[in-house]
């Protein structure tokens, strides 16, 4: 079934990822005022020639561009999520020794049959927004905030995504209440 909304996102910050561990997120947090997400899975094939011909051919990705647009993004979510500070006397500053934590993104679609379609992205960085401000010329314009990332596989599992839909024959039945409470690591199933 194809999506027909977005409906909302969540980060939670990734605290802990080494190799041979459970990785460690924090708490997901609303994100409000979610828009539109993209992601576009960047992958190298490498490929061996022998005997005047393809030989074999190997796969490896390289990362995953995640692209974001928010209606709005506040003070403390710019301080926490791209690493900045929040001012005494208000607002948000952007040092240069600024560092974005590494955060997981989870959301959540609805599908043309009314059911909802279920996406988590494990390891990645936002990137500092560009900004563009324009003025009113007659009607309205809304200027939004559009914030890049990138993603990768966790170093603990190799996982980079998972994805579940409520009308998939295994989903668990509260999905709905639960998908949000934690970021899932899912296990192999075994046939």
């Amino acid at each position: 079934m194809a999506i027909v909304n977005l409906k909302k996102m969540y980060f939670a910050e990734l605290t802990k990822d080494e190799m041979g561990e459970a990785p460690v997120f924090g708490t997901p947090e609303y994100m409000p005022s979610i828009r539109q997400i993209s992601a576009q899975v960047n992958s190298i094939q490498d490929k061996l020639y022998a005997e005047g011909i393809l030989w074999e051919q190997a796969e490896s990705l390289e990362d995953i561009a995640i692209s974001i647009d928010l209606a709005d993004l506040s003070n403390a979510q710019q301080a926490k999520y791209l690493g900045h500070n929040l001012a005494e006397e208000g607002g948000v500053y952007a040092n240069e020794a600024d560092t974005a934590p590494y955060i997981a993104l989870l959301f959540v679609a609805e599908k043309s049959n009314g059911k909802a379609a279920y996406r988590v992205y494990y390891k990645g960085k936002l990137a500092e927004p560009n900004e563009g401000f324009k003025g009113k010329e007659g009607k309205t314009e809304f200027q939004t905030h559009q914030v890049t990332a990138t993603f990768q596989p966790l170093k603990s599992n190799g996982m980079w995504r998972y994805a579940i839909d409520e009308d998939d024959e295994d989903c668990p039945t509260d999905i709905a209440t639960t998908f949000f409470s934690s970021v899932i690591i899912p296990q192999k199933k075994i046939a």
